[in-house]
């Protein structure tokens, strides 16, 4: 399914069932459903961010372009609002004739449907600091606007830490990076990288 609820677990593999909906209706009323508890927010911070997106500087050749940065920008949130396990779940699900029509409904201004491999190739090219400075630049919005004040905990925001290992061999990658001997004739270099995220649900 398309809109996935808020605070709900996801299965690391797409279930094998069949579909619960036993007509299209059914289907149409749910999605609608979940959509219509999200369109509060979405109609309020989708339009701040399509403006913000749009000052991104287009690395692609003017004479290739097909969709407008925006809207590949905005069908690349949606891969990981909507927390699809892959760009091809997410081609299917987003193409759906009914999730186009609710969407076209609350944001027109979105007038084509990208192919997600469209997509990533565009966000392999454009320097990441950019969309953080997006993503920082957001979070200042809402928390000047106090709209995170439910989150907070005796005055705090609660974040979570998680801490990673990433392997990247026969290659240096930073003066972080340890290095570990191996049997094999090039060592394996390892970078301890920290995730910080703020708990919303």
């Amino acid at each position: 399914m398309a809109l996935r609820h808020p605070g709900s677990i996801h299965p690391s593999t797409l279930p094998t069932c069949k579909s619960a909906y036993a007509t299209s209706q059914e289907e149409k009323d749910d999605r609608q459903g979940a959509l219509a508890a999200q369109l509060p927010v979405w109609r309020a911070y989708l339009p701040v961010l399509l403006e913000k997106f749009a000052r991104i500087p287009d690395p692609r050749r003017p004479q290739s372009i097909k969709h407008k940065l925006t809207v590949l920008l905005t069908f690349g949130l949606f891969l990981f609002v909507f927390a699809y396990n892959s760009r091809r779940e997410a081609n299917r699900e987003l193409t759906r004739p009914v999730f186009w029509e609710l969407l076209r409904e609350v944001f027109p201004e979105i007038d084509t449907i990208p192919h997600m491999d469209t997509v990533n190739r565009l966000l392999a090219k454009i320097n990441p600091e950019q969309l953080e400075e997006v993503l920082i630049q957001t979070i200042k919005r809402l928390l000047r606007n106090r709209r995170l004040q439910a989150l907070l905990v005796e005055k705090h925001y609660i974040i979570a830490v998680d801490g990673t290992q990433k392997l990247v061999r026969s290659l240096y990658v930073s003066r972080c990076s340890r290095q570990k001997e191996t049997s094999h004739k090039n060592p394996i270099y390892i970078q301890h990288l920290f995730r910080l995220r703020s708990i919303v649900q």
